[in-house]
């Protein structure tokens, strides 16, 4: 059974708990641990949980706690909130299929592949990378928020330094800008991301495992903006008859 707020409706207090063969809570994972430490007997599992940092820990570091179902894998449509969003845009993948900043995380904290992967420092949460569903900064949706955080980062970036994060299991990372070394830096502890400070360039980043280079992310800074393209995937026209011949162009 997927329980929310199982404190305010006093599941491990009414004997409500003590009929499940296994007692699932939706988020609120520290109020299920506490309960497991009272009742060790207890089979936990989280069956909704964010993404955060702490949530992964608090899986980590539990081997009490059997697992947990994140909301959600990929985006999908619907609870879109406010028009003209379709869709929420709470998943680790998004709907073409491609992984988000979130789900780079989520590898490196799973996989045991080496791997590292770079990218600027988003607003909010711990680490700095959000990108569940719901309002974000300024009450946009998030991944609104994102694209108004990235253009504001180009932005500062042009005038100097900003942070960067590097995602990565491996034991070591070093970052370089425009081929110069910026440090290496041990993988801390608790698995939250390496952070840098460099200016707008190209960056890449190493990986190392016993001395030797096992994996590499390199992200380019942009040029300027020169067009933009429009094309049909089909090679057909798409639009109604009636806007065939519409010319769509950047100014």
């Amino acid at each position: 059974m997927a329980i929310l707020q199982p404190v305010q409706h006093r599941i491990f207090t009414s004997g409500f708990s003590d009929l499940m063969d296994v007692v699932g809570v939706n988020y609120h994972e520290r109020d299920l641990l506490n309960e497991h430490e009272a009742r060790p007997d207890y089979k936990i599992l989280g069956t909704e949980n964010h993404y955060e940092l702490a949530t992964w820990l608090a899986l980590r570091d539990h081997p009490a706690y059997a697992g947990q179902f994140l909301w959600t894998g990929i985006d999908y449509l619907g609870e879109a909130g406010a028009w003209p969003r379709v869709g929420n845009g709470s998943g680790l993948i998004d709907r073409n299929a491609r992984i988000k900043p979130l789900g780079y995380q989520r590898q490196s904290w799973w996989t045991s592949r080496p791997m590292v992967y770079v990218l600027p420092m988003l607003a909010g949460g711990p680490g700095g990378h959000e990108n569940r569903g719901g309002a974000a900064a300024g009450g946009l949706p998030p991944d609104e928020a994102a694209n108004t955080t990235m253009a504001e980062a180009a932005t500062n970036a042009e005038a100097g330094s900003r942070p960067f994060s590097v995602f990565s299991n491996c034991p070591k990372v070093e970052l370089f800008l425009n081929g110069q070394s910026l440090g290496t830096k041990d993988k801390p502890a608790d698995d939250s991301p390496r952070i840098w400070t460099a200016a707008a360039g190209n960056l890449r980043a190493i990986g190392y495992q016993d001395g030797l280079a096992v994996a590499t992310n390199e992200l380019s800074a942009a040029g300027p903006a020169a067009k933009i393209g429009l094309t049909i995937e089909s090679g057909q026209s798409a639009l109604p008859h009636d806007y065939d011949d519409v010319a769509i162009s950047a100014g």
